[in-house]
């Protein structure tokens, strides 16, 4: 019964990736900036961003949470991740993942994703250098999720969101699941495949206030899109050995508001303690510079302590940097 459910459910998400291909067909880059909340699309995780983002099949700490909800089932029973993003134009994102299991059945998840800025000074077109006012923004996403291990080498995840944008006296929300599953297929190798769809929801609208310098105040607004996109991963370890390791992924992308793409990446592990991580991703214009990473992990007393640094180039506004610290107590997960 339970392959067959199994089966089912792959094969309802190959519907689902080949009905949005027709939908969309080679739109393309035309379908640029058609949704709304683009903090959404920007990577959480150090690791995951030093392998070129292919983290929908690698994901091995708290912060599956935001990227294969169906991934928390292989972390040991309490897992936290914090990350730290240093962004473009003193813009700062600060992400927190805590998962929790209390049977051998279900697991539990939940996720914060905050990203913000210092407040900005409010420009008309008499006072281009600023009327002495003020306006805060930020971008905030919050999630609860929940997961089994439906067999041995299949589990399957979901996440329910409430995302909130602030912007002056415009207030924006919304709500959102993503769905994600994962299947090892071969256990010598650490093959694992993995499907994600992200961001799924309807169409809304802000709500508020705005007044555009020398114009009426406007209180209507257009309703958009949540950045969705359908995620097929898969990762496998060709070598490995009791001192190192070496892990290779590929990822493919297919979002709702830009092209096709993927992307590869690449970690070495060295005595379970030392990470080396590398990636590229392909058909992303602005980014054609590897992405890479490096990362530590070290036991104390009763928990295990990993801190990673992921850093990637965007043309051309320069290198991001990304920090996350992650701690579990001493034990085995994927």
């Amino acid at each position: 019964m339970k392959k067959k459910l199994i089966v089912l459910v792959f094969t309802l998400l190959g519907f689902t990736f080949e009905s949005g291909a027709q939908i969309f067909g080679d739109l393309g880059s035309n379908r640029v900036a058609t949704t709304s909340f683009p903090f959404l699309k920007i990577g959480v995780g150090a690791r995951e961003v030093g392998m070129a983002e292919t983290g929908i099949s690698t994901v091995n700490d708290a912060n599956a949470l935001f990227l294969n909800p169906s991934h928390i089932t292989g972390l040991p029973n309490y897992s936290v991740s914090i990350s730290q993003n240093q962004w473009f134009a003193d813009i700062s994102q600060t992400a927190f993942a805590g998962i929790i299991r209390f049977d051998n059945d279900w697991t539990y998840g939940l996720s914060l994703n905050y990203l913000t800025t210092a407040p900005m000074e409010r420009r008309t077109t008499l006072q281009p250098r600023g009327t002495g006012e003020k306006f805060g923004f930020y971008d905030l996403a919050m999630g609860l999720t929940i997961a089994r291990q439906m067999t041995a080498q299949f589990s399957f995840g979901v996440t329910g969101k409430f995302i909130n944008e602030r912007l002056a006296e415009l207030n924006y929300n919304a709500y959102a699941i993503d769905l994600g599953m994962s299947y090892l297929m071969d256990n010598d190798l650490d093959g694992r495949l993995s499907i994600t769809l992200m961001n799924f929801s309807g169409r809304f609208k802000p709500s508020g206030k705005a007044t555009p310098p020398d114009t009426d105040a406007k209180t209507t607004f257009q309703d958009y899109n949540t950045p969705s996109t359908f995620q097929l991963g898969y990762q496998i370890t060709p070598l490995k050995s009791e001192d190192q390791s070496l892990m290779l992924a590929f990822q493919l992308n297919h979002p709702n508001d830009n092209s096709e793409n993927y992307s590869i990446g690449a970690e070495y592990e060295w005595a379970k303690m030392i990470y080396l991580r590398t990636g590229y991703k392909f058909n992303v214009v602005a980014q054609t510079v590897p992405s890479f990473g490096v990362g530590i992990r070290k036991s104390l007393i009763l928990f295990d302590f990993q801190f990673d640094y992921g850093t990637s180039y965007i043309d051309p506004l320069g290198m991001s940097h990304r920090f996350t610290l992650s701690l579990y107590p001493i034990t085995n997960g994927f």
